[in-house]
């Protein structure tokens, strides 16, 4: 059983939604300036209501969803989708949907994707770096 996948390798996702179609793009690398940023929104987490709420969510084709379908949520990843990533998508409205918007104005679904996308991206950003650390990737001078 594989999970699906919302990103692609080069950091960008195309929406899976029909009524708002676009994209996101996250940077090929999270920089160390980004990285302080990221550290700097985890730990006041800490400084946060306790009883935020974290529900489970999943994108279906209409059947019952399967546990490997449903996506752990909270709100917090949504901000930093838009910290890190670019969104562009239109609504049904034909309004434009971006960076700029706050992050509980974003309609759920949209809401929901971005933050599966910035989840995909952190996951491989941190891995990375926790790869380098543990002396798994060979220096440039190995090449």
């Amino acid at each position: 059983m594989t999970e699906q996948t919302f990103l692609q390798p080069d950091g960008s996702g195309e929406s899976p939604l029909p009524d708002y179609p676009g994209r996101i793009k996250f940077p090929l690398v999270m920089t160390l300036p980004m990285h302080k940023q990221w550290q700097r929104f985890v730990n006041s987490r800490a400084d946060r209501d306790a009883d935020d709420p974290r529900i489970g969510v999943a994108f279906t084709g209409g059947g019952e969803p399967t546990d490997s379908e449903r996506v752990m949520f909270t709100y917090d990843d949504v901000e930093l989708a838009l910290l890190f990533g670019e969104l562009d998508v239109t609504g049904p409205d034909g309004k434009r949907l971006n960076g700029k918007v706050k992050s509980d104005a974003l309609p759920l679904p949209v809401a929901v994707w971005i933050a599966r996308c910035y989840r995909e991206w952190e996951n491989s950003q941190l891995l990375f770096r926790w790869s380098i650390a543990a002396g798994v990737v060979a220096p440039d001078s190995a090449a």
